[in-house]
């Protein structure tokens, strides 16, 4: 009898070891995972910030670029129409950023996957809408400096204007790719 209550104790310390490591483990990959949320939300978040410092450009140049340039002259309704969908693109961009938060130890990380999933459905829907809108915004310019100019002064003035917007779209587009996959990354990772 002896033995075995020696051998019981003994396993009884091993499990005593076993748990404590494992708690310890259990701690660490916690902690682990928290900052590898921590820095996808921030460069989430990054991409917020470029977005906004590049709509407040646009807000505060949009007079200066399109109505006061000479060469352009646009209507002032062209340009109170860019200064409402550009602050319609910082209201959304800090709306939809504002709703994500890095998690902390011991939050639920389920919650955490839902914001997660939602920015990612709304960035989606965001990147649609805004590319239409986009589109309606260079027709309208065409449209309006079609009245003003001849074929081929007009040709030479929407040049440089296609290709900003291109320049644009295309930086757009990089930026919400490095956001969806930020989201993926995360939902990936607390679906493991």
């Amino acid at each position: 009898m002896d033995s075995n209550d020696k051998i019981l104790e003994q396993l009884r310390d091993d499990y005593a070891v076993l748990k404590e490591k494992l708690s310890d483990q259990e701690i660490i990959n916690d902690r682990l995972l928290n900052a590898t949320f921590k820095a996808k939300v921030k460069d989430i978040h990054s991409v917020g910030w470029i977005s906004s410092a590049c709509a407040v450009f646009v807000i505060v140049s949009a007079p200066f670029a399109f109505h006061y340039n000479p060469v352009m002259e646009m209507s002032w309704a062209f340009i109170i129409s860019t200064e409402i969908l550009m602050l319609t693109a910082l209201f959304f961009n800090w709306f939809f950023h504002s709703r994500v938060n890095a998690p902390t130890p011991g939050d639920d990380l389920l919650a955490f996957a839902t914001s997660v999933k939602l920015l990612r459905k709304r960035y989606r829907y965001w990147m649609r809408i805004g590319f239409c809108l986009l589109a309606v915004w260079f027709i309208w310019i065409a449209v309006e400096l079609s009245f003003r100019f001849e074929t081929r002064e007009l040709l030479l003035t929407l040049i440089p204007v296609v290709i900003g917007g291109l320049i644009g779209a295309l930086a757009g587009l990089r930026l919400d790719r490095k956001v969806i996959s930020r989201c993926d990354e995360i939902i990936k990772e607390i679906e493991r």
